[in-house]
Protein backbone atom coordinates (compact mmCIF):
# COMPACT_ATOMS: atom_id res chain seq x y z
CA UNK A 1 0.00 0.00 0.00
CA UNK A 2 2.05 3.48 -0.76
CA UNK A 3 1.77 6.22 1.55
CA UNK A 4 -1.06 8.22 0.04
CA UNK A 5 -3.59 5.30 0.34
CA UNK A 6 -2.89 4.73 3.81
CA UNK A 7 -2.94 8.69 4.46
CA UNK A 8 -6.03 7.85 2.41
CA UNK A 9 -7.52 4.88 4.86
CA UNK A 10 -6.57 6.78 7.69
CA UNK A 11 -8.56 9.80 6.42
CA UNK A 12 -12.02 7.30 6.21
CA UNK A 13 -11.04 5.73 9.58
CA UNK A 14 -11.36 9.28 11.02
CA UNK A 15 -14.38 9.99 9.20
CA UNK A 16 -16.13 7.27 10.71
CA UNK A 17 -15.03 8.40 14.53
CA UNK A 18 -16.41 11.95 14.16
CA UNK A 19 -16.58 13.58 17.74
CA UNK A 20 -19.77 15.53 18.74
CA UNK A 21 -18.46 18.97 18.76
CA UNK A 22 -16.88 18.25 15.60
CA UNK A 23 -19.64 17.15 13.93
CA UNK A 24 -21.85 20.02 15.62
CA UNK A 25 -19.09 22.71 13.57
CA UNK A 26 -19.32 20.60 10.41
CA UNK A 27 -23.04 20.56 10.32
CA UNK A 28 -23.11 23.87 11.56
CA UNK A 29 -25.96 23.38 14.13
CA UNK A 30 -26.33 22.70 17.69
CA UNK A 31 -25.56 19.69 20.13
CA UNK A 32 -29.63 20.19 20.94
CA UNK A 33 -30.23 19.71 17.89
CA UNK A 34 -27.98 16.59 16.87
CA UNK A 35 -29.81 15.03 20.36
CA UNK A 36 -33.30 15.52 18.61
CA UNK A 37 -31.85 13.57 15.29
CA UNK A 38 -30.33 11.04 17.33
CA UNK A 39 -33.70 10.46 18.95
CA UNK A 40 -35.25 10.02 15.49
CA UNK A 41 -32.74 7.68 14.38
CA UNK A 42 -29.79 9.33 13.47
CA UNK A 43 -26.94 6.40 13.74
CA UNK A 44 -24.18 6.83 16.20
CA UNK A 45 -21.56 4.84 17.26
CA UNK A 46 -21.28 2.47 20.58
CA UNK A 47 -18.34 4.58 21.31
CA UNK A 48 -20.39 7.66 21.01
CA UNK A 49 -18.79 9.48 17.80
CA UNK A 50 -20.41 9.31 14.56
CA UNK A 51 -19.57 7.74 10.94
CA UNK A 52 -19.82 10.34 8.83
CA UNK A 53 -20.94 7.85 5.88
CA UNK A 54 -23.70 6.70 8.19
CA UNK A 55 -25.03 10.32 9.22
CA UNK A 56 -24.43 12.06 6.06
CA UNK A 57 -26.75 9.71 4.01
CA UNK A 58 -28.85 9.80 7.06
CA UNK A 59 -29.61 13.49 7.22
CA UNK A 60 -30.02 13.40 3.62
CA UNK A 61 -33.14 10.90 3.53
CA UNK A 62 -34.25 13.35 6.86
CA UNK A 63 -34.28 16.35 4.60
CA UNK A 64 -35.59 15.00 1.12
CA UNK A 65 -39.20 15.04 1.29
CA UNK A 66 -40.40 12.08 -0.57
CA UNK A 67 -43.94 13.94 -2.86
CA UNK A 68 -45.72 10.17 -3.01
CA UNK A 69 -48.57 11.94 -4.89
CA UNK A 70 -46.54 12.45 -8.19
CA UNK A 71 -43.54 9.96 -7.82
CA UNK A 72 -40.84 12.75 -7.50
CA UNK A 73 -38.37 13.96 -4.81
CA UNK A 74 -38.31 17.31 -4.05
CA UNK A 75 -35.73 18.68 -2.00
CA UNK A 76 -36.92 20.48 1.01
CA UNK A 77 -35.84 24.41 1.32
CA UNK A 78 -34.81 24.57 5.14
CA UNK A 79 -31.65 25.80 6.61
CA UNK A 80 -31.13 21.92 7.71
CA UNK A 81 -30.33 21.03 4.02
CA UNK A 82 -27.95 23.70 3.46
CA UNK A 83 -26.08 22.87 6.08
CA UNK A 84 -26.08 19.16 4.86
CA UNK A 85 -24.76 20.41 1.56
CA UNK A 86 -22.42 22.98 2.86
CA UNK A 87 -21.16 20.04 5.44
CA UNK A 88 -20.98 17.74 2.27
CA UNK A 89 -19.18 20.40 -0.02
CA UNK A 90 -16.48 20.28 2.80
CA UNK A 91 -15.96 16.57 3.49
CA UNK A 92 -15.18 16.60 -0.47
CA UNK A 93 -13.16 19.84 -0.50
CA UNK A 94 -10.78 18.15 2.49
CA UNK A 95 -11.30 14.92 0.64
CA UNK A 96 -9.53 16.35 -2.70
CA UNK A 97 -7.23 18.78 -0.51
CA UNK A 98 -5.78 15.31 0.93
CA UNK A 99 -5.54 13.28 -2.25
CA UNK A 100 -3.86 16.69 -3.83
CA UNK A 101 -0.85 16.44 -0.73
CA UNK A 102 -2.59 19.87 0.07
CA UNK A 103 -3.13 18.29 3.74
CA UNK A 104 -2.05 16.01 5.53
CA UNK A 105 -3.43 13.90 8.70
CA UNK A 106 -2.40 14.85 12.19
CA UNK A 107 -1.79 11.36 12.44
CA UNK A 108 0.83 10.86 9.72
CA UNK A 109 2.61 13.78 10.70
CA UNK A 110 2.36 12.65 14.47
CA UNK A 111 4.06 9.08 13.31
CA UNK A 112 6.21 11.38 10.98
CA UNK A 113 7.82 13.20 14.48
CA UNK A 114 8.26 10.59 16.48
CA UNK A 115 10.36 8.48 14.06
CA UNK A 116 12.39 11.38 13.43
CA UNK A 117 12.74 12.61 17.18
CA UNK A 118 13.47 8.51 18.00
CA UNK A 119 16.15 8.82 15.01
CA UNK A 120 17.71 11.70 16.76
CA UNK A 121 17.93 10.47 20.18
CA UNK A 122 19.59 7.32 18.96
CA UNK A 123 21.96 9.24 16.51
CA UNK A 124 22.98 11.31 19.89
CA UNK A 125 23.05 8.69 22.16
CA UNK A 126 25.35 7.01 20.27
CA UNK A 127 28.09 9.56 19.91
CA UNK A 128 29.82 8.64 23.50
CA UNK A 129 30.43 5.14 22.76
CA UNK A 130 31.90 6.15 19.28
CA UNK A 131 33.95 9.18 20.78
CA UNK A 132 35.55 7.36 23.76
CA UNK A 133 38.50 5.85 22.69
CA UNK A 134 39.41 8.78 20.53
CA UNK A 135 38.55 11.59 23.39
CA UNK A 136 40.57 9.18 25.82
CA UNK A 137 43.72 10.13 23.88
CA UNK A 138 43.16 13.92 23.14
CA UNK A 139 44.83 16.09 25.67
CA UNK A 140 43.54 19.58 24.62
CA UNK A 141 39.95 20.54 25.42
CA UNK A 142 39.78 22.38 21.64
CA UNK A 143 40.47 19.14 19.88
CA UNK A 144 38.73 17.05 22.21
CA UNK A 145 35.53 20.01 21.33
CA UNK A 146 36.15 19.63 17.49
CA UNK A 147 35.86 15.57 18.09
CA UNK A 148 32.46 15.91 19.31
CA UNK A 149 31.14 18.97 17.28
CA UNK A 150 31.89 17.19 13.94
CA UNK A 151 30.25 13.75 15.52
CA UNK A 152 27.16 15.69 16.88
CA UNK A 153 27.08 17.60 13.13
CA UNK A 154 27.47 14.41 11.16
CA UNK A 155 25.02 13.05 13.74
CA UNK A 156 22.29 15.33 12.74
CA UNK A 157 23.29 15.16 8.93
CA UNK A 158 22.79 11.83 8.73
CA UNK A 159 19.14 12.65 10.39
CA UNK A 160 18.39 15.41 7.76
CA UNK A 161 19.54 13.18 4.88
CA UNK A 162 17.49 10.06 5.83
CA UNK A 163 14.35 12.03 6.67
CA UNK A 164 14.45 14.23 3.23
CA UNK A 165 12.08 13.72 0.46
CA UNK A 166 12.86 11.20 -2.29
CA UNK A 167 14.82 12.63 -4.12
CA UNK A 168 15.99 16.00 -2.36
CA UNK A 169 18.80 13.52 -0.46
CA UNK A 170 22.22 14.95 -0.07
CA UNK A 171 24.46 14.85 -3.04
CA UNK A 172 21.94 14.39 -5.10
CA UNK A 173 20.50 16.84 -7.97
CA UNK A 174 17.48 17.40 -9.68
CA UNK A 175 17.09 15.38 -13.09
CA UNK A 176 16.41 17.94 -16.10
CA UNK A 177 13.13 16.31 -18.16
CA UNK A 178 14.01 15.95 -21.93
CA UNK A 179 10.96 17.23 -23.81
Amino acid sequence: MSAKGGVHEAFKEQCRRVRQVVLVELLDTSRKMLREWERAGMPRNDDRTYNLFQVLPWLRRLWVVDDRADGQEKAANSPDLERWRKARATMAELELSQRLGEVVLRSFVDERWGRLLTALKQNLLAIPNRLAAELALVNEPAAAQALVDDAIRQALEDLVNQYKPEGKRKGERKRKRKL
